[in-house]
């Protein structure tokens, strides 16, 4: 080899280097323009934190490019091709930067291939451009590459003028700043300094190093102290990011007194409620007076976002959020405020997920776990209890209560509970060999004997409230579950749940028993976000409109309605009538039939992915 082919290339590292090297400086003054949203930081800490991530970030995205450029420059050492490519790459990316901050003011989420397919196809239907707006975009877009070929031309020159050491130097101390604001972010993390955690999202395509789990794992920190000062901590900043509600809540009663009763089931599919599999709640159904809706959503299919929404009346966007600011919902503070007795009982523990952190963060002395060597004992466990606790309350003082039963999770009865549903499984499934041709029913009996199971126990509720006729018509009973369980009934190897949004995974029954309520089946779409705002209005009198406290509506709301929202902070989905949207942590989406098959030509409808942009923003402080 020749000296020209090592002097070629040497030359070209020297000069894409003082090239991005400009362009670190350009994306950090773009990075410090979120400082409007992040700013005031409060304390000593955040500011270092702040400073150090912009960057250290800014330096993450120039190293990107540079790696970008190492195998180009060994491979094609030809300076005009390298800095065509480098002029492209840095326009495009601080062209998405530009992009990024204007969504990000507008909704308060960062782009991602969504919002530019909108952007692209949406146009008016979401963000109401001009003419004159797409053309001074193109004229900046222009502007940005002309800056660029300046910067290459000026990098050039800086090779023979400048050493390069001075680059070392300079990249020594952004590493430094790169790792320091990961390192402050992970111990943030771990020690709930909320302060630096609230700051973080603001920052565009930043995901920060964590270290709960590793720390965890390992028994190197102990969160359960780490938490018990977490509220204190957050007591003591008033100002967050989260504005819910975005009003001060204002009420008239008009039903003081009622007793509230939630009961949800995990697992509880929609089709599962029946004379066969629940035939106790069925028989409920057919006796009592009571409201029956067909056609029911969970806002997940998972229990974190299902019971979240069930609660919140928001969407699981705001899990995140929420759990950094303590915020509980609004309809616990109204009872709290009303002095309602609090009667939590779950068989799952309350802290995973860290329902003890949101849901319940405002009951002091949460009843966090129940005794039981699996769930099928512990469902029991809250029976009892719960049956113990509803003979010593103050019945003359209304009550809400929250029984959440979990055996269907693991298909878990008790060893001699009868096998009514046959031919079934003895053993616990073998879910490697759960494929296209597993025979579903022994499995799919597992999990009907298992809600036959939780349905007896909930008979034993309903007696004592039968028992209680006078408590019974002053009491507003809720029946629903968390999020359904598939058994491959698309014919693409789905078993449980978690993975997709059709209606095996997500539609659930929802039963109200509500005195005075002529018995009446419901066939429109609703949602679990639909249940706050109805019990706050026709329960609590609350004269706020829905909106300011939740993205749902009153369930007696039949109007038309053309989609749903279910998931939260991973993958998410638009549920409409004809077709489920996807969105995955990475940005990307996919749409798909009510089977669960892509389509694979199928567009955004702009018109509804504005709506779910503005239900995503709204309880944030802009």
């Amino acid at each position: 080899m020749n000296k020209d082919f090592f002097i070629n290339r040497q030359l070209l590292f020297k000069s894409i280097s003082w090239f991005l090297f400009l362009n670190f400086a350009v994306i950090l003054v773009l990075l410090c323009r979120y400082l409007k949203f992040i700013m005031p930081v409060g304390d000593i800490a955040s500011f270092l934190y702040v400073a150090a991530a912009l960057v250290g970030h800014s330096s993450a995205f120039i190293f990107l490019i540079f790696l970008v450029f190492t195998p180009l420059i060994l491979i094609f050492p030809n300076r005009f091709f390298i800095k065509i490519t480098g002029i492209s790459i840095m326009t495009i990316t601080i062209a998405l930067l530009l992009i990024d901050y204007e969504v990000y003011s507008l909704y308060q989420f960062h782009l991602n291939p969504i919002v530019l397919d909108l952007i692209v196809h949406g146009r008016k239907e979401v963000f109401d451009l001009s003419s004159m707006t797409y053309i001074f975009v193109i004229l900046l877009i222009v502007a940005a590459a002309c800056i660029q070929i300046l910067f290459f031309k000026f990098a050039q020159g800086m090779v023979l003028k400048w050493r390069i050491k001075t680059l070392y130097i300079v990249s020594f101390a952004a590493f430094f700043m790169f790792a320091s604001s990961n390192l402050l972010y992970a111990w943030a993390d771990v020690v709930c300094y909320r302060q630096i955690l609230l700051t973080t999202r603001h920052i565009p395509f930043y995901h920060p190093l964590t270290a709960k789990r590793f720390l965890t794992k390992h028994k190197l920190v102990d969160l359960s102290k780490i938490e018990d000062t977490a509220d204190f901590k957050v007591k003591q900043h008033s100002e967050y990011q989260l504005k819910y509600p975005k009003k001060k809540l204002e009420f008239k009663d008009i039903n003081p007194g009622v007793n509230i009763l939630f009961i949800a089931v995990e697992c509880w599919r929609f089709d599962m409620l029946s004379k066969q599999v629940t035939p106790n709640v069925y028989k409920f159904i057919s006796t009592m007076h009571t409201l029956n809706f067909k056609n029911h959503m969970s806002t997940g299919n998972g229990t974190r976002m299902g019971i979240f929404s069930l609660f919140y009346g928001i969407l699981g966007t705001y899990w995140n959020a929420v759990e950094t600011q303590r915020a509980g919902p609004a309809f616990i503070e109204k009872l709290l405020h009303e002095n309602y007795h609090m009667g939590i009982f779950s068989s799952a523990k309350l802290t995973s997920p860290p329902f003890h952190r949101t849901i319940f963060a405002d009951i002091k002395n949460l009843r966090a776990q129940s005794k039981g060597k699996n769930t099928c004992e512990r469902d029991r466990n809250i029976t009892d209890e719960w049956k113990e606790w509803f003979k010593r309350i103050d019945k003359s003082k209304p009550f809400f209560s929250f029984l959440f039963y979990d055996s269907p999770h693991s298909y878990s009865v008790p060893h001699d509970y009868p096998r009514i549903f046959k031919p079934i499984l003895e053993r616990k499934a073998e879910y490697h060999k759960l494929d296209q041709n597993y025979d579903p029913l022994p499995f799919k009996n597992c999990y009907k004997l298992s809600l036959h199971y939780v349905d007896s126990l909930i008979k034993e509720i309903l007696d004592t409230f039968n028992e209680n006729r006078q408590v019974l018509n002053n009491t507003i009973i809720i029946l629903t579950g968390d999020h359904g369980q598939e058994f491959n009934e698309n014919k693409h190897n789905f078993w449980g749940h978690g993975s997709n949004f059709t209606k095996y995974q997500i539609q659930v029954p929802l039963v109200i028993f509500w005195k005075g309520e002529k018995q009446r089946d419901f066939t429109h779409l609703s949602s679990h976000m639909d249940i706050i705002p109805t019990l706050m209005t026709d329960v609590f009198g609350c004269q706020n409109s829905a909106s300011d406290y939740s993205n749902g509506r009153t369930l007696f709301d039949t109007s038309t309605r053309d989609w749903v929202f279910s998931g939260g902070f991973s993958k998410q989905a638009i549920i409409e009538p004809d077709r489920i949207t996807v969105s995955y942590p990475t940005g990307t989406y996919e749409i798909y039939n009510k089977s669960n098959d892509k389509l694979e030509h199928a567009e955004l409808r702009p018109n509804i992915l504005k709506q779910v942009m503005k239900d995503m923003a709204c309880f944030y402080k802009l």
